[in-house]
């Protein structure tokens, strides 16, 4: 027999099929709706746009900003030069101004001078110049002031050791030339080299004519102690006739060359048993001290004439350093600026022996502090 309850009547049927809850009937099912996806998705790419509209504007105003800022700082830059030009006007009104005002100074002095008769004829004696009698105005001038250098090469020579204090010029000696002109020859001497100097002058106007080193030896040796001091000499000074920027540098020369000589030579004497030039000369520029068994230190001091215009010339200290190898050696540029800082701070010989004192544990008998800067 089966198991199977009969059905027989509607009440059966309606009391055997499931039932849904009565809260759930006729309820839609909002995450099953059809259109919810799509507006969930126009609204978040709505708002992404507005998003980025908003990142837009506010790059847009920064930019603005700094576009203003950088117009700002253009006016403030060309506002700046301005004052710069207007300073650099004034500072150059004021020295034509006081430059004047010496000149002025000078000329009533020597006025005052003639007219109490204090002037001193033998140290300014009136110069001989030919003016026709058409020039009446120029000779009274001349007469009157006379200011024009002295014809005395004894005593121009002899105050010019009051500028030139390392150098001193001697056997002067005043030829007349041809065609009007006048031959001046001296010698330029220092307690390292020296140097004959021959320059032709114009008669008439007092005109530098040309300037002449005609002695070969002694280039060679100038060009032995500074060649850049050699390369303007022959290639500015002699033939622009700059008689004033050639003695002044030779008096700056000849003082930068005693010093290094003379560095040089203390420098040996306090560390005979390590440095490999035992008597330097006035050429010697360079000195090679053995520190170790595996190195070598080469300390280097030029001379250059870089700024032709002044005159002035400078030193250049270097250091190398050698590593010694059976298969190679090598050479790097170590403790320079060292070297450099130290000499400015004290000078060169002190400079050298503390670096060696402090690098290599290398000690000295005594040092002659402030031998040469």
């Amino acid at each position: 027999m089966s198991n199977i309850q009969d059905i027989t009547s509607l009440s059966d049927i309606l009391n055997t099929s499931p039932r849904e809850p009565k809260d759930e009937i006729n309820v839609p099912n909002r995450s099953t709706s059809p259109g919810a996806g799509p507006l969930e998705s126009n609204r978040d790419a709505a708002l992404n746009a507005h998003t980025q509209v908003e990142e837009l504007i506010a790059l847009q105003e920064e930019k603005s900003a700094l576009t203003v800022n950088k117009d700002d700082l253009i006016k403030k830059r060309e506002s700046i030069k301005d004052e710069i030009e207007q300073l650099r006007l004034k500072t150059k009104t004021l020295l034509d101004q006081r430059k004047h005002r010496q000149a002025q100074r000078k000329l009533d002095m020597l006025e005052e001078d003639k007219s109490t008769g204090k002037g001193n004829e033998k140290a300014l004696p009136t110069p001989v110049v030919e003016v026709s009698s058409e020039d009446s105005d120029d000779k009274d001038i001349f007469r009157r002031l006379n200011v024009l250098p002295s014809d005395n090469w004894d005593d121009r020579l002899k105050f010019s050791k009051m500028f030139y204090e390392h150098i001193s010029l001697t056997n002067a000696t005043v030829q007349e030339g041809d065609e009007g002109t006048r031959e001046i020859s001296f010698t330029v001497r220092s307690e390292n080299f020296s140097v004959f100097i021959r320059i032709i002058i114009q008669k008439l106007d007092n005109s530098l004519v040309s300037i002449s080193l005609p002695n070969s030896n002694e280039l060679t040796t100038i060009s032995l102690l500074s060649l850049s001091f050699y390369s303007v000499l022959v290639k500015n000074y002699i033939p622009q006739r700059k008689i004033n920027l050639l003695i002044y540098s030779l008096n700056s020369l000849a003082e930068l060359v005693s010093k290094r000589l003379q560095t040089m030579t203390e420098l040996v004497r306090l560390y005979p048993s390590i440095v490999d030039t035992p008597s330097p000369q006035r050429g010697t520029n360079s000195l090679t001290f053995k520190v170790n068994d595996v190195s070598s230190m080469v300390f280097v001091w030029n001379i250059l004439l870089e700024d032709s215009i002044t005159g002035e010339v400078e030193t250049e200290l270097k250091l190398l350093t050698i590593k010694h190898d059976p298969i190679q050696s090598t050479t790097s540029e170590v403790g320079s600026d060292v070297i450099v800082h130290l000499s400015n701070e004290t000078d060169v010989l002190t400079a050298i022996c503390v670096y060696l004192k402090n690098t290599y544990q290398i000690g000295m008998e005594e040092v002659s502090i402030g031998l040469a800067k």
